[in-house]
């Protein structure tokens, strides 16, 4: 037996000599994911070997001489966010890969024409390389998004000229449910747990359970990779304007039966400050986890779990909440804020808010065959936000309104997909629960109420070679109960409401040619008061000011047509125009009052609900030059006016013409750095001249311009990827207070601001 054994080891040995010296090759190709076209000078690492090679000009690579066994890629393009895989390794191997190439034609925003309707997103290097901003300021680079602002920590999306109720946030496909009244409520999101954030206008935006008269921004996460070992990725952060600092961790791993993804948030800033003196109280914290799971359950059901915690503390202008009508009226002309301090804090005292928001969607998709589908999603939020006021006898940690919102959601979606068309019907049902603390001592802003709100839709979808044509429509009924308290009865009173929302759709579009397309929507929706609006009542402390609602407010009736045209020269010059006509009966709008009111908390402007038959027209236009392969120039433009067709009045709030501009200059590799960007932006807020003294408290500022400065660089460390990035904001140090921010009235806009950070893949 052992004399075989001997024999067949030596007949094997010049094989297994063989085995061991042989090496191995990978090939392939790097594609552009969103046009299908090879990306040339993109980098391809082994990270265990630290073999790189890069692509020629068709795209190509081949990496030499490999073992066999498990290896890690990296890849990298200018322009790109990095991408890694995990291949293992037997034998010669030909593989391709596709990574997502942002093509930025206006600053940070990529504007694409797609069967999704007239959208803009924003990528995921954006969002890291912006992570020290909430959403409403990361969104207001794009040309047509503005940002409705209580200070600089919260802000609240105005998509052209619409803003508040009219706009849904969508977090991974459900509509965001929180305590959104007023503009001192900011969406309780964390952007950096996105990898997308879209704009998206259209037939599309059907499908989901929101109000979308203006627009759907919608965030979502990429899914997991299929990778089974641990990777991840961190970012840091230091804003010198108030001294931030934050950082931001994800992990992921793919195991055999789920994929986990796990990441959390921390920032923390204290008094921001203009260029002469600091905003007291005006410091932010926040504390925020997100989990994503991925399984298969029983029969081929692809499962997806997503849970988040959103946490914020924000501080008010201490400026803003005064004593007596004097000093209001003092400090509303005063060009320093009443309490300014010459020393920098991290405190936060009232006035202040504190938010926690809950999430949770469970959502299953399965393909019935190769042309049927369906998906079931569940979702649950639980939204709780206190606001503390400066109050007498030591009741200032006392919050004056302490309010908790349930929301319970479900949802099934069936699809039909042919060659030529697509076909998709949903059912879904909401039911909020909104409550009161009444152990505040104060009367609340909002009262108690539940609503249910079932909804039924349906979109069909018309593919032709050179054009395509979509119709939609939703149906959207609402029930209220309403309970509220009658100060001067001294009794509980209970009113009712039923809504009936409707939809319509309709979208064309053609290809004139691969460099000319041209995009028509246009759409009605029906949208009832919201319960703000309605019933108001009492001082709204985070914007400084008292708000009564009207109960005999009627459903806005919104009839809106955009049409948008696009085309380039030989993709070396881009582009586009859009122009759009939104034409509102019943528009509703907190109106100034014209009106001081003395109250034990102090003095407070006061604002009115109000109606009226609202016109707004607008036009967005963008040009984007490739100079040569390392210059980049773009040119935005938006020009919108919103007029009160029953006053004859311009519409407030809208807001003003806006001129932006960046120049970017990139080198895939210099010396020992890689994908090395330098940008100069300039940007320029025209002055609000359509609206008279008489409709505000005070007149709109002036005009004012902003020039940026960034820059950023890759560099490949043995296994760990290492993006830095830094900006210069307000690089002039500009001095200017902005129509849209409701501290305007005392207190002027952030000054520079130095932001550094550091993104590690691994």
């Amino acid at each position: 037996m052992s004399k075989s054994i001997k024999i067949i080891l030596f007949l094997l040995l010049p094989c297994l000599v063989l085995s061991q010296g042989r090496v191995f090759s990978i090939q392939g190709v790097i594609l552009d994911k969103n046009i299908g076209q090879p990306l040339s000078e993109a980098a391809i690492i082994v990270l265990e070997t630290q073999q790189k090679v890069i692509t020629n000009e068709d795209g190509k690579f081949i990496i030499h001489n490999l073992q066999p066994g498990n290896y890690h890629l990296g890849i990298s393009h200018l322009g790109c966010k990095s991408y890694r895989t995990s291949i293992h390794l037997l034998s010669d191997t030909i593989i391709n890969f596709t990574i997502e190439h942002y093509h930025e034609h206006i600053q940070e925003v990529k504007v694409r024409s797609s069967s999704k309707g007239i959208s803009k997103s924003i990528s995921a290097q954006t969002i890291i390389e912006n992570s020290e901003k909430n959403l409403g300021n990361l969104l207001e680079t794009t040309i047509g998004v503005r940002s409705l602002k209580t200070g600089n920590s919260i802000a609240k999306p105005t998509i052209q000229g619409l803003y508040g109720n009219r706009l849904s946030i969508l977090n991974h496909g459900i509509a965001q449910s929180g305590q959104q009244w007023g503009n001192d409520h900011a969406p309780e999101i964390d952007p950096i747990s996105s990898t997308s954030i879209k704009v998206v206008k259209g037939v599309s935006a059907i499908e989901y359970k929101a109000v979308n008269m203006g627009a759907l921004i919608i965030l979502e996460s990429e899914p997991i990779t299929n990778d089974p070992h641990l990777h991840g990725q961190s970012t840091i952060h230091f804003e010198s304007n108030g001294n931030g600092i934050g950082a931001n961790t994800l992990l992921e791993k793919t195991n055999k039966n789920i994929a986990w993804r796990l990441g959390t948030t921390v920032k923390r800033s204290g008094d921001r400050s203009t260029p002469d003196y600091y905003l007291k109280n005006t410091g932010t914290e926040d504390l925020n986890f997100n989990l994503n799971l991925e399984t298969t359950l029983w029969k081929s059901w692809n499962t997806r779990i997503i849970a988040s915690s959103v946490n914020t503390k924000m501080g008010i202008l201490r400026g803003a909440s005064i004593g007596n009508l004097t000093d209001l009226q003092i400090a509303m002309n005063r060009e320093t804020p009443l309490f300014t301090e010459e020393n920098f804090s991290y405190s936060i005292s009232p006035p202040r808010q504190t938010v926690n928001h809950f999430f949770l969607k469970l959502q299953s998709t399965k393909l019935l065959s190769d042309k049927r589908s369906i998906q079931l999603a569940y979702s649950s939020q639980v939204n709780l936000r206190r606001e503390y006021d400066v109050r007498r006898g030591n009741r200032s940690e006392i919050p004056v309104l302490d309010l908790s919102q349930f929301s319970n959601y479900l949802e099934a979606k069936y699809t039909i997909q042919h060659q030529s068309s697509s076909t998709k019907f949903g059912i879904q049902a909401n039911y909020i629960e909104n409550l009161n603390d009444n152990n505040t001592g104060v009367s609340p802003l909002i009262p108690n109420y539940n609503s249910i709100e079932p909804a039924i839709f349906l979109t069909h979808h018309i593919y032709l070679p050179k054009s395509q044509y979509q119709i939609g429509f939703r149906y959207d009924p609402m029930f209220q109960s309403v309970f509220t308290y009658d100060q001067l009865l001294q009794e509980k009173k209970s009113f009712s409401h039923s809504f009936h929302n409707i939809t319509l759709a309709g979208e064309y579009s053609h290809q004139f040619s691969p460099h000319t397309s041209f995009k028509l929507n246009s759409g009605f929706t029906a949208r009832n008061p919201g319960i703000n609006e309605m019933y108001s009542f009492g001082l709204h402390q985070g914007v400084s000011s008292i708000e009564e609602g009207n109960i005999d407010l009627k459903p806005e009736l919104s009839f809106k047509t955009t049409a948008q045209f696009t085309t380039d020269w030989k993709e070396k010059i881009r582009f586009e125009v859009l122009g759009y006509f939104h034409n509102i009966n019943n528009y509703i709008y907190l109106k100034p009052a014209d009106q001081y009111r003395l109250t034990v908390r102090g003095a407070f402007p006061v604002f009115r609900y109000d109606q009226t038959h609202a016109q707004i027209i607008g036009i967005d236009g963008t040009i984007s030059a490739e100079i040569s392969k390392r210059i980049q120039w773009n040119l935005g433009y938006n020009l919108i006016s919103g007029y009160d067709r029953t006053q004859n009045l311009a519409l407030i709030y809208i807001p003003s013409n806006s001129l932006q501009s960046t120049l970017k200059l990139n080198w895939a590799k210099f010396k020992k750095l890689e994908n090395l960007q330098l940008e100069l932006s300039g940007r320029h807020i025209a002055k609000q001249i359509d609206i008279l003294p008489s409709q505000d408290f005070l007149a709109p500022p002036g005009a004012y311009t902003l020039f940026g400065l960034a820059c950023s660089a890759e560099k490949q460390l043995k296994k760990l990827r290492v993006k830095v990035f830094i900006k210069l904001e307000n690089l002039l140090n500009s001095r200017f207070r902005e129509y849209l921010n409701r501290q305007r009235y005392f207190a002027d806009e952030l000054g520079r601001n130095f932001v550094i950070g550091v993104h590690f893949n691994y």
